[in-house]
């Protein structure tokens, strides 16, 4: 990414970098952990792979815990952005993320990579709305044999079930 100055010359380049085009770069993790602070009323919490270790007896030796990263968003603009991330996923482009029973929010994209080769999708999202307990990012990328893909209609139903399976893990 330029450093900031960059743009001041460039305005149409920073334009672009708004929609995630020109030199933007993240990770599946980065636009998870975007997705969870909107959920998460703006508090982006510092991300972990392991909950909890037990021993062979099945007695807990350890347990993460929860630590705040920072709050990048405001709690006013978080509510608004999930208001409008749920709308985008009951009657947007995040529709197949949606299913029977959970309010979800979610927001799809198609990248460009290049210019004439086929576009990646991606979703992030979380659920349920009202309650949070699962942030998602999905990425597929694109090759010859599969030819364009986009967020709603190829990383979506992937998110629902990711999202499906996740919750029921967590809420029973």
């Amino acid at each position: 990414m330029p450093a900031a100055d960059f743009y001041d010359d460039n305005v149409p380049l920073l334009a672009q970098s708004a929609i995630g085009q020109f030199e933007v770069a993240a990770t599946p993790l980065q636009m998870a952990m975007v997705a969870a602070a909107i959920g998460n009323d703006g508090v982006m919490m510092t991300p972990h792979i392991v909950a909890s270790v037990d021993d062979s007896d099945g007695r807990n030796v350890s347990t993460t815990r929860h630590v705040v990263s920072r709050t990048p968003v405001e709690f006013a603009t978080a509510r608004t952005l999930t208001t409008m991330l749920a709308n985008v996923a009951a009657n947007g482009t995040a529709r197949n993320l949606a299913f029977d029973g959970v309010l979800v929010a979610g927001k799809t994209g198609t990248a460009e990579s290049g210019v004439g080769d086929p576009t990646d999708a991606w979703l992030v999202g979380f659920a349920p709305v009202d309650e949070p307990r699962v942030a998602i990012a999905v990425f597929l990328q694109a090759d010859e044999a599969s030819g364009d893909l986009t967020g709603g209609a190829d990383a979506a139903p992937v998110a629902r079930e990711v999202l499906r399976s996740a919750l029921e893990e967590l809420l029973g």
